[in-house]
């Protein structure tokens, strides 16, 4: 199976996003904005990766199998999932993750989310203190 290496141009715009500030310099790279896809006729919860949190979203985006076969879970009421949300000028670029499946851009093709980047940002949510909005990880 092809494995995916990360669209040149999304890859370029986490990795501007990925510049770790340190006690005597600043981050000059674009935060990721992280929306929490889960209500209807409400605003969805956001918040802002950058520093070692943006590094670690772009690690887990490299490398990504295609999933030609798959499609995007039916949207539902609840949880579906983050989009994330980058700028380079002007361009905004988006990623949607839900259901074990990567999408770059709102047409393009689905990836296997193979490196953990859904529960990573589960996780981050309920550091957030959404984690009531998110699924139940109990069976």
């Amino acid at each position: 199976m092809k494995s995916f290496r990360f669209p040149a141009l999304a890859l370029m715009l986490l990795l501007a996003a990925c510049a770790t500030a340190t006690a005597t310099d600043v981050s000059t790279g674009d935060p990721v904005v992280v929306e929490l896809d889960a209500f209807s006729g409400l605003p969805n919860p956001t918040w802002t990766l950058a520093g070692a949190d943006a590094a670690e979203l772009e690690r887990r985006l490299r490398d990504l199998p295609a999933a030609p076969s798959a499609t995007l879970p039916d949207p539902g009421l609840g949880y579906r999932g983050f989009r994330l949300t980058t700028t380079v000028g002007k361009a905004p670029q988006r990623i949607y993750v839900t259901g074990g499946l990567v999408q770059v851009g709102d047409d393009d093709p689905l990836y296997r989310d193979v490196h953990g980047v859904e529960a990573w940002l589960q996780a981050q949510a309920r550091r957030q203190g959404y984690g009531g909005v998110l699924p139940s990880t109990n069976p």
